[in-house]
């Protein structure tokens, strides 16, 4: 398969409800075969961060003190992501991590640098699950992997390791590595 676009595969962390700051970044570059070609991530200050939220993720205030606020690192981010000629901001639930990451860059008030449309790798696999009569009501990484027949790889819930995972998925799912198991307890 072969597209006409880079795929930046991205994963944010926040601190949490009610403004979910971004406390970490991790994105994965799929160039047009959707082969690996860079790696990027950081940690973010955006405390506080709560303590459900810590639990999920582990990423606590101690861990962000002295680390650069998404102001003094998003230039980094942007410019790593526009290596790419052309790319196209994927995620797995991009309604979710791409609002988050455009009100970041409102609250800096700088326009949101990247294009407007994102590839959300959850619709994706839902859908090849839909096509072969698998519907299914709960879709997160780690289960979407299992489906592929792939493990997890890193820590769950950290932005660098989640998108490498999501971009292990568009990878299997393009090299006709398909869907095949049925999605424990539904039909």
């Amino acid at each position: 398969m072969r597209l006409p676009f880079d795929l930046i595969v991205f994963d944010l962390e926040t601190a949490g409800a009610p403004d979910h700051r971004v406390i970490e970044i991790g994105a994965v570059r799929l160039d047009r075969d959707l082969n690996v070609s860079g790696r990027w991530g950081s940690l973010i200050d955006g405390r506080p961060v709560d303590e459900e939220t810590q639990a999920i993720h582990g990423i606590s205030n101690e861990m962000l003190a002295g680390k650069p606020k998404f102001a003094e690192i998003h230039t980094e981010f942007d410019e790593w992501c526009q290596r790419s000629e052309t790319y196209v901001m994927s995620a797995f639930g991009a309604y979710f991590d791409i609002p988050v990451l455009r009100e970041e860059y409102k609250r800096i008030s700088r326009k949101y640098p990247h294009p407007g449309h994102a590839v959300d790798i959850k619709a994706i696999v839902w859908w090849d699950l839909l096509k072969k009569g698998m519907p299914c009501k709960y879709l997160n990484v780690e289960r979407t992997l299992e489906l592929l027949g792939l493990k997890f790889e890193g820590t769950r819930h950290r932005g660098p390791d989640d998108a490498w995972n999501e971009a292990r998925i568009l990878m299997a799912m393009s090299k006709k590595q398909e869907v095949t198991k049925q999605p424990k307890g539904e039909a």
